[in-house]
């Protein structure tokens, strides 16, 4: 079962493995299912994760040069090196 996110003409937008806000359950072996994956092309969930990964090691850089994750580690009574 996966859970799908439609934009208004009915097309699956999203496909999330866990329930979401806004998201219906549906089979994946569902025809619109396996229409969003195979529009979505060769990229593998793998290959997003990748991506989101690469985003998060971003986000946490500029943090950490702006001092604003420092700041809030110090204030838990983390010591960063």
């Amino acid at each position: 079962m996966r859970y799908a996110i439609r934009d208004p003409q009915g097309a699956i937008v999203s496909l999330h493995r866990e329930p979401v806000p806004g998201a219906e359950p549906v089979p994946v072996q569902h025809p619109d299912v396996q229409a969003f994956l195979e529009t979505e092309g060769r990229r593998s969930f793998a290959q997003m994760d990748a991506d989101l990964v690469r985003v998060l090691e971003d986000l946490i850089d500029a943090l950490i040069r702006r001092n604003v994750l420092r700041s809030f580690l110090t204030m838990l009574g983390i010591v960063i090196g």
